[in-house]
């Protein structure tokens, strides 16, 4: 288990096996749970985008090595960005690129994160059906 949003403090007390952060701190770079101020879209934009393929990478390396029976993955990302961006949606990349409604493409990117992860481990999933 590796907790998140309301863990205490960074660190392997985050982690159950303990040796799971190390193992997965050697191989995915920290995951920031915190979003940028509202004002900085392009920075908001960037830091959803890292902190889902961040929580799909460790929730893949934590199905492939520990191989649980039963396993939860939460992307924080949805609920966070619903408090900055619910009523401004649209936003830009740091490289101008415009995303009319950062919520939907924030979705679609979880989504698409869940794909990859079913994808990747679709032997695991299907014999738990």
């Amino acid at each position: 288990m590796i907790a998140g949003f309301v863990a205490p403090r960074f660190g392997r007390r985050l982690a159950y096996p303990s040796a799971a952060f190390d193992d997965l701190q050697a191989r995915v770079d920290r995951v920031s749970f915190e979003i940028p101020p509202r004002n900085d879209r392009g920075a908001i934009v960037e830091a959803v985008e890292a902190q889902i393929e961040q929580v799909g990478e460790m929730a893949h390396y934590l199905l492939k090595t520990e191989r649980p029976d039963l396993a939860c993955v939460v992307f924080m990302a949805t609920d966070q960005l619903g408090h900055v961006a619910w009523v401004k949606r649209e936003a830009a990349r740091e490289n101008g690129e415009q995303i009319p409604d950062i919520l939907l493409h924030t979705y679609q990117q979880v989504d698409a994160q869940i794909g990859r992860l079913l994808h990747r481990h679709k032997a695991w999933v299907c014999r738990r059906l």
